[in-house]
């Protein structure tokens, strides 16, 4: 015989009240590490809304919406980019989490409704802080989590704030390095020690420890040189840093900066640009310009869609890019890790290629989104014609809380969107000297 159903209720509601209590310190942790130095001044959606002393709030219901929040309170991380709508209950258990935090406080009239850094904060300073405790290690397995190395280097005694796994800007690929920041700069230095001893080996393999700042000195260096023809870069090492060393906005336009400060800001002269072995490639017999060849494509694969700014409620504030800006499959969210491998606050309200492709499904399987965030329109390119046509065919369709105009591709429009693409191919080949992210 069951029980009775006061005493089943009774049962969850306690099952769910100690699920709540587990989750507390994680989740006051995390939102700890978003206004923490380590994050803060690299997060450009909270910069933007806390102000640059910091002294401004952020709604409690766009912290409970970011992506680390929502899994920590077993929601999963839909909508990585664009922080989801959370129920009052879930906000609620994250303002009771915050409770009595020293790092962060909570705010609102009658009602606990944003929450605050506490310390003041200087954005220069807090980063050089940053970076004097951290390191750059390798190598590492291609398994790693941000957790384990963590915990690693925890159980070595060398205690550590937080963690970025380095992955390929283009790729995601994981390149079996990461940027560790200690928790002092003294620790950081016997961390550093340890391993030039050769006392750090993680899973078998002795650890290679450089200070960060060092790191990128020689990543921007290598770069220099390649771009004053002194010789080509060792490896792909530094493709996730843009010129001054920071995670790259975007690959191509880093080597691009990276060319132009070799270079002194000049650019090429039209006689050097017209000898390049390129250029001569692109020109016939005759000393013209070959005809490029109309690229080969699949018809019938392309929707344009319109209407996708920005129109998000107010409390989920719209962001741009804070520390990368990728083809993301779509996130490197979870590289810049807090406790327990913590995010950043990234793109709130903007519509994001999960909400595109999720909103798709019930037409077919969205192979590639040709969007950039916060622009009014973009294409869907579908695995197949049917599935494009399917969807084409509804001409609107809601996609978070924005009514798209859905168009097929076809005819001169289709052959100039795939002449775009192929362009697109050569002239990031031309910037990049053909490198990939992987």
């Amino acid at each position: 015989r069951s029980p009775p159903r006061s005493r089943r209720l009774a049962t969850m509601a306690d099952a769910a009240a100690d699920a709540a209590a587990a989750r507390a310190p994680k989740l006051r942790a995390q939102v700890e590490f978003y206004f923490s130095d380590s994050n803060l001044p690299k997060d450009k959606f909270l910069l933007d809304a806390v102000g640059p002393d910091a002294a401004g709030t952020v709604p409690l219901a766009t912290i409970a919406g970011f992506a680390k929040i929502r899994e920590l309170l077993g929601l999963g991380r839909q909508g990585r980019r664009a922080p989801k709508a959370v129920d009052d209950e879930h906000v609620k258990e994250v303002i009771a989490a915050l409770k009595g935090s020293e790092a962060v406080a909570l705010e609102g009239e009658g009602e606990e409704t944003a929450v605050r850094r506490v310390a003041p904060f200087d954005a220069k300073e807090a980063l050089a802080k940053v970076e004097a405790r951290s390191v750059y290690v390798a190598p590492l397995p291609k398994h790693t989590t941000i957790d384990g190395l963590r915990n690693f280097f925890e159980a070595e005694g060398l205690a550590n704030l937080s963690c970025r796994l380095r992955r390929h800007v283009k790729s995601k690929d994981f390149k079996g390095s990461a940027f560790l920041e200690l928790e002092s700069a003294e620790m950081a230095a016997k961390a550093v020690a340890a391993a030039a001893e050769g006392k750090l080996k993680y899973e078998g393999a002795a650890l290679k420890l450089q200070w960060q700042a060092d790191f990128k000195a020689a990543v921007i260096e290598n770069r220099k040189a390649k771009a004053a023809g002194g010789g080509a870069p060792t490896d792909d090492i530094g493709d996730d840093l843009d010129e001054e060393g920071n995670p790259a906005a975007d690959l191509d336009d880093a080597i691009a900066a990276a060319d132009k400060l070799a270079a002194g800001g000049k650019k090429r002269s039209r006689e050097s640009d017209a000898a390049s072995p390129r250029a001569k490639r692109e020109k016939g017999d005759d000393g013209k310009p070959r005809e490029a060849a109309a690229p080969e494509f699949e018809k019938g694969l392309i929707v344009a869609f319109e209407g996708a700014a920005d129109t998000a409620p107010e409390a989920t504030v719209k962001e741009e890019e804070n520390k990368v800006k990728v083809e993301k499959g779509d996130d490197e969210e979870e590289d810049y890790g807090g406790p327990g491998g913590a995010g950043g606050a990234n793109d709130a309200g903007a519509l994001s290629r999960e909400d595109l492709k999720e909103a798709m499904e019930p037409f077919g399987t969205v192979a590639f989104v040709d969007y950039s965030r916060g622009r009014p329109s973009g294409f869907l390119r579908f695995e197949n014609a049917e599935a494009a046509k399917a969807a084409a065919e509804v001409g609107k369709k809601e996609v978070a809380g924005r009514e798209l105009t859905l168009k097929l591709l076809e005819g001169d429009a289709e052959a100039d969107y795939w002449k775009g693409v192929e362009d697109a191919k050569k002239a990031r080949k031309r910037v990049g000297g053909g490198r990939g992210g992987g």
